[in-house]
């Protein structure tokens, strides 16, 4: 009588090498991975050079902030950006944002970024936390319809801050978490916050803040 081989006990070996291979192996993803390039939103020719290199406006990175007494310079009909938290509340003038565009900032803890686009007088506040990492931004010195367009150190990939979310590049179509905030005068602000904090001209670069090359816009 013909000896049966052990083909049973080898295809349940197998299964389970396919199986561990499936879940530890190349095919899994990792949190933190990087993914693969997808499909741009937006063309690379409507993303238009608007006469700056890239970070030939320099964001800003390690914002100071000083006492609202402190910030004489300041009239009380200067805007700027308000944003709230349970730290307390920040004031960023227009003033300095006009230079810098992106201030990387920290609000209770959390990775944000605070943006104003000069040519389209449009600010936002969002989340800097992608692919689960804390990231810079810069300016791309680039606009699309009209608006800035900046990009994170991490992927280089360009978003826009009016559409929110990325546009072109390895995170395009990925959404970003915007926070509350406001655009209103330092007077009213300062009523309402007299203990606030404004952000500093010492920013680690030389402007003349008191300037608005911006006007003709």
């Amino acid at each position: 009588m013909k000896k049966q081989g052990n083909w049973p006990t080898v295809l349940v070996a197998v299964c389970v090498v396919l199986f561990l291979g499936y879940f530890f192996g190349g095919n899994s993803k990792k949190e933190n991975q990087i993914p693969k390039k997808s499909q741009d939103l937006v063309a690379a020719k409507d993303i238009v050079y608007a006469g700056q290199e890239k970070d030939g406006i320099p964001s800003i990175t390690k914002p100071r902030f000083i006492p609202v007494p402190d910030a004489t310079w300041l009239k009380d009909d200067s805007v700027g950006i308000s944003l709230e938290g349970e730290s307390g509340a920040r004031f960023y003038p227009l003033e300095i944002l006009r230079w810098h565009e992106v201030a990387n900032d920290f609000s209770d803890g959390k990775a944000l970024a605070v943006t104003y686009s000069p040519l389209s007088h449009s600010a936002s506040v969002f989340y800097r936390n992608i692919v689960k990492r804390n990231v810079e931004f810069g300016v791309t010195g680039r606009v699309w319809n009209s608006h800035s367009v900046y990009y994170d150190r991490l992927t280089d990939t360009v978003w826009s801050p009016i559409w929110g979310r990325a546009i072109a590049g390895k995170l395009s179509g990925q959404v970003l978490k915007t926070a509350a905030h406001d655009m209103t005068t330092f007077g009213a602000w300062k009523k309402v916050f007299p203990k606030g904090k404004v952000l500093s001209r010492s920013t680690g670069f030389i402007r003349t803040y008191n300037k608005n090359s911006y006007q003709e816009y």
